[in-house]
């Protein structure tokens, strides 16, 4: 299905007919307080009174260790998450991708990277035939890709000139 976005509308390609307004995916947000600091101030502090508890959900915090890493390398991580319903089906839930900086140690070494941190709100406008209650369980599955960026690799242009 075609998706494009115009004046807050998605709308999908001519065959589905259906428009949807963004405003409906977005919760409505019923408690507004106008909050305002001055330019010279690091911090304030607001008092937004009583809140009833509407947006419910997880937060998923994964932790992992890069393996004999090289000096002197950058790092490109991918982790990607999937919710798995009931009968195994796979549902994208997240994305990041993550620059590691090069570390000088004079020798490979193990990189821990923590709080790789997923937000994952209880989708109630989400039309989903396995979704599961509140309180029940959910499974998720994080799979990761990771590479080298800098490499001491040069391209012999010689080779190809032969060619």
């Amino acid at each position: 299905m075609g998706v494009n976005l115009s004046n807050n509308t998605i709308h999908t390609n001519e065959e589905d007919h259906t428009d949807y307004d963004i405003r409906q995916c977005v919760e409505y947000m019923p408690y507004t307080a106008e909050v305002g600091i001055r330019g010279c101030q690091d911090s304030i502090i607001y008092d937004l009174g009583n809140i009833d508890l509407e947006s419910t959900g997880h937060i998923i915090q994964l932790r992992m260790t890069l393996k004999n890493v090289y000096p002197g390398r950058r790092i490109a991580l991918a982790v990607l998450l999937y919710e798995i319903d009931d009968v195994g089906n796979e549902t994208k839930c997240g994305l990041k991708t993550i620059n590691i900086p090069a570390h000088h140690q004079p020798l490979a070494t193990d990189i821990e990277l923590r709080s790789i941190r997923f937000v994952l709100p209880n989708d109630d406008y989400h039309d989903n035939a396995h979704s599961v209650s509140r309180c029940g369980k959910r499974n998720f599955i994080a799979r990761t890709i990771a590479h080298y960026i800098d490499h001491d690799f040069e391209w012999d242009k010689n080779i190809e000139d032969a060619n």
